[in-house]
């Protein structure tokens, strides 16, 4: 049967310190649908992504997509006409 109970051990005293650790969490996991047991339900929160401020490359960003925009304008206009 392995070293689970060692793992397991392990994971949990992990999950401990740092209940974030989304390793440690699929690793226990792993372990108890092995065993056969139900790990504990982990209650899932998406994380808050800060909203980053403007960079010197979104200007650049802006212009290529104007200009791809600009390019599948024509040629969306060379099929219709063919």
């Amino acid at each position: 049967m392995g070293r689970y109970d060692e793992a397991t051990s392990e994971f949990e005293y992990v999950l401990k310190a740092a209940p974030d650790n989304l390793t440690a969490t699929r690793e226990l996991a792993d372990i108890k649908q092995r065993r056969g047991t139900r790990a504990p339900q982990v209650e899932v929160t998406p994380a808050v992504v800060p909203e980053s401020p403007p960079t010197v490359i979104d200007p650049v960003i802006a212009e290529l997509e104007s200009w791809l925009a600009v390019l599948a304008d024509e040629r969306d206009a060379r099929v219709t006409r063919i």
